[in-house]
């Protein structure tokens, strides 16, 4: 650019151009010199220093400056001009003659001009940078989209495809893998309907992926219009809700299962009760007992069908913190045994029990919760007459827990399948002998969150074998024991079947107990008796809890006692 602007003047021995590293303070590599004024006030001065020249840019105003050898006011030895770019000093353009030379004045009133044409350059070629900038910007945000996206001219070419692309559909439209599935996802139709289209269309299409698996995707088309208003490409973006939709199944019969559930056992606590309250006289002693009994079993399968999804729903969303402690196997199943005894008693039922003794690091009222579920379903669909057998015994490194019943067994097919939410390998059986197609489900979590599994075997016709387990090994270090001075805890609640329940559950751990009816009864006792801990309940008549706590809190003799908070409050 510079020979083809200056070549044509002879005089025009040496030419630069020198870019500024800042308005402030630059490095200017020539030997030629430019004074004027820059928009913001102060000189620009590019001094003849052979080594380097510094540059303060601050002024309002910058022209074009000659530096003349001689006397002569028609030639100069060197020149300068400022390269502007947005507004802004960029740099400037230098020219200068040969030793003893003089420059031209045509030259120095070209120089303006090139400075131009220079900053137009520079202009020309930041925006190419932006502009390839945004593209890779566009480009990572499009290839980060959990998203097919791709886009086809007119005839159908796939113009470009990103990554999510190659990632769901096993390969890049360079491969052909677009070819492979072009009748299913890429659809004439559609595309048709969206090059004539205004806006974007959006319908939902199932296509085969490469590995054989039946996808479904959102597929949104949007036209592409150039200048003139004419469409000359198509921009699919396709979201694969496979998921989703498996998910809003899932919803939609969990809602359809339980909307049943509960309203089967309503409408027959509904007429039981009717028949009570409008024809009282028509029901013998007999018949009425058997309507109390009815709305009494009914309701008790709405709570229990009511507690287990509250607990599936607990331990799903991870709000079921596990408190492990060291236990004996045999210990936990003998609790299960003596929780059943009545159903198994009721049915014609005979349960044995055969642990083997080691131990284990769990939560016992989960295990024994899941040995619960497992007994209760065994005795519930075994003859009058049979036994259903509990036990534990090592196993591949495991602790293995069963129950084995001879009940009418389960299809293979169906084996994994029960442990799903309301999976009933006959629904009206276990209508019959109620139940809310939840227990397994909860058996399973149960398991899992003690790092371990849950299975069924069974063989049609002979009985089935549910099974559990957890890890046999111990930690390297156990919790210690809860342990008490001896001194007393003391319970306060103004309701005294909550204090009595407080108190059997505090005595069973090993405790004394002391009792206060209020606050201010607390308060005395604690500052009397000193015991070791205070459980507080938070609503009482008079000074409720949080003043109870404060006045504890600042009598020196009671403030160090730990208080914990009770209440039936959520």
């Amino acid at each position: 650019l510079i020979a083809r602007e200056m070549g044509g003047l002879s005089t025009a021995k040496i030419a630069a151009v020198t870019r500024f590293e800042s308005t402030e303070l630059g490095t200017v590599l020539g030997a030629w010199s430019v004074s004027g004024r820059l928009p913001s006030g102060q000189p620009v001065n590019l001094c003849n220093d052979t080594a380097a020249s510094r540059v303060s840019a601050t002024g309002e105003e910058c022209h074009l400056a000659a530096v003349s050898a001689g006397s002569a006011a028609s030639s100069v030895d060197r020149a300068g001009a400022p390269v502007f770019v947005h507004g802004h000093l960029w740099g400037a353009v230098s020219v200068g003659a040969g030793s003893g030379d003089q420059l031209d004045v045509d030259v120095v009133s070209r120089l303006t001009r090139f400075a131009d044409l220079v900053g137009l350059a520079v202009t020309n070629d930041e925006a190419r940078r932006e502009v390839e900038r945004k593209r890779d910007e566009l480009s990572a945000v499009i290839d980060g989209l959990p998203a097919l996206v791709w886009v086809r001219d007119l005839s159908g070419k796939l113009l470009m495809a990103n990554r999510g692309f190659a990632d769901l559909l096993g390969g890049t439209p360079e491969d052909g893998s677009a070819e492979a599935i072009r009748g299913e996802l890429f659809s004439p139709i559609l595309d048709a309907d969206a090059f004539s289209a205004d806006s974007t269309i959006t319908t939902e299409q199932d296509f085969t992926a490469p590995d054989g698996a039946v996808r479904t995707v959102l597929v949104a088309r949007s036209p592409l219009k150039d200048d003139r208003g004419r469409v000359y490409a198509l921009t699919c973006v396709a979201t694969d809700i496979t998921e989703r939709r498996a998910t809003e199944r899932a919803k939609d019969e969990f809602v359809q299962i339980v909307s049943h559930e509960l309203r089967t056992p309503l409408s027959s606590i509904r007429g039981a009760l009717s028949l009570l309250s409008e024809e009282p006289s028509a029901l013998d002693e007999t018949a009425r007992r058997r309507m109390v009994r009815i709305a009494s079993t009914n309701s008790e399968r709405l709570v229990m069908l009511v507690n287990d999804i509250l607990d599936l729903q607990r331990i799903e969303s991870g709000g079921t913190a596990i408190r492990r402690a060291d236990c004996d196997s045999g210990d936990l199943i003998q609790r299960a045994v003596e929780a059943m005894g009545a159903l198994a008693a009721e049915r014609g039922v005979e349960l044995v029990s055969s642990p083997a003794a080691f131990r284990v690091f769990v939560e016992d009222e989960r295990v024994v919760q899941l040995l619960g579920n497992y007994l209760s379903n065994a005795i519930k669909f075994s003859p009058p007459g049979s036994r259903v057998e509990v036990g534990s015994l090592p196993r591949d490194g495991e602790a293995a827990f069963y129950v084995r019943d001879e009940g009418p067994g389960i299809p293979e097919e169906m084996l994994e399948r029960i442990f799903d939410r309301f999976e009933q390998v006959d629904s009206s059986a276990s209508r019959a002998v109620g139940g809310t197609g939840l227990g397994l489900t909860i058996c399973r979590q149960i398991a899992e969150l003690h790092d371990g599994r849950a299975w069924a075997e069974s063989e049609v016709g002979v009985g089935s074998c549910f099974w559990f387990s957890v890890p046999l090994t111990l930690p390297a270090s156990l919790p210690e024991p809860v342990t008490h001075d001896g001194k007393a805890i003391l319970v306060c609640d103004d309701d005294a079947v909550a204090r009595a329940e407080t108190r059997t559950i505090v005595e069973a751990m090993g405790f004394d107990v002391l009792e206060a009816e209020t606050g201010e009864q607390a308060v005395a006792r604690a500052r009397e008796d000193a015991p070791s801990t205070i459980l507080l309940d938070l609503m009482m008549p008079g000074i409720d809890g949080f003043e109870t706590l404060i006045r504890l809190s600042e009598d020196e003799a009671t403030a160090a006692i730990p208080v914990v908070m009770m209440s039936s409050l959520p």
